[in-house]
């Protein structure tokens, strides 16, 4: 089992590696810095992306407002691609970009958002549709893009994300929290959930000896919620579930 910080770093260490067009393999000497310096790296990395690009993209994105968006769609999946289309809507405001995007196939979508910073683009993101977002999660993970589905639920309205992630399988969900930056989120997110959904999620993380992340969730449960967690664990969880969650989930304050 990780320890958190290690669960931090490799979140941060995949960013980069987003960032960059880059692989894991490439960036293992990152391993050696601490979260801290990672996210420093990357805020850096970033800021340099952007303004390097600025002067270039701008004046495209410009041209937008003299097409209709569904062909401003075509002539991105057609003949811009992926990564140009990226850039061009960091300059085109947020309803616009939707719209646009309302029109791509949802493969053409996700190659887009494998190209942008997530951040960058957090009021499309939250703006877009629940349709528009599921389909992009259900394709990202047939990618195996776990990183990026954490972004998209860093930023995607909770009601959107309660409906999207009860389609998820309890597995992918497990491996999903790994790169969700705003775990409070998540916690909320327990008030919405049935209790089939939280023991699930539970016995998977055991099954995957992947169980930092949901306790790390767990942790910044309070009153009711916390309740209704330990509650769960105590009454509802088999007994070898629960033994070989005790250890760990002390580590994180929540006693059973």
């Amino acid at each position: 089992m990780h320890s958190f910080e290690d669960s931090n770093k490799k979140s941060e260490i995949q960013k980069i590696v987003h960032l960059l067009h880059s692989s894991e393999e490439t960036m293992e000497y990152l391993n050696s810095h601490t979260h801290e310096q990672l996210t420093d790296l990357r805020l850096k990395i970033t800021h340099a992306i952007l303004e390097e690009q600025s002067e270039t993209w701008e004046p495209l994105a410009k041209v937008t407002k003299f097409m209709p968006n569904f062909l401003n769609a075509k002539v991105s999946e057609d003949i811009l691609g992926p990564s140009i289309t990226a850039n061009i809507t960091y300059h085109v405001p947020p309803k616009e970009a939707i719209s646009i995007a309302n029109y791509f196939s949802t493969k053409f979508f996700c190659d887009v958002l494998e190209h942008v910073i997530p951040e960058k683009v957090e009021p499309i993101i939250r703006e877009s549709n629940a349709d528009l977002i599921r389909k992009a999660v259900h394709e990202l993970r047939k990618r195996k893009n776990y990183y990026l589905i954490g972004a998209l639920i860093d930023y995607t309205p909770m009601q959107h994300i309660h409906k999207i992630s009860m389609e998820v399988d309890n597995p992918d969900m497990v491996l999903i929290l790994e790169f969700i930056t705003k775990r409070e989120r998540m916690s909320e997110l327990l008030d919405l959930y049935i209790d089939t959904k939280i023991l699930g999620l539970i016995r998977a993380s055991v099954d995957m000896n992947k169980m930092d992340d949901l306790l790390d969730v767990f942790s910044l449960t309070t009153g009711k919620t916390r309740e209704k967690v330990i509650g769960l664990i105590k009454n509802k969880l088999e007994d070898s579930y629960r033994e070989k969650y005790r250890e760990p989930a002390k580590e994180y304050d929540i006693l059973f």
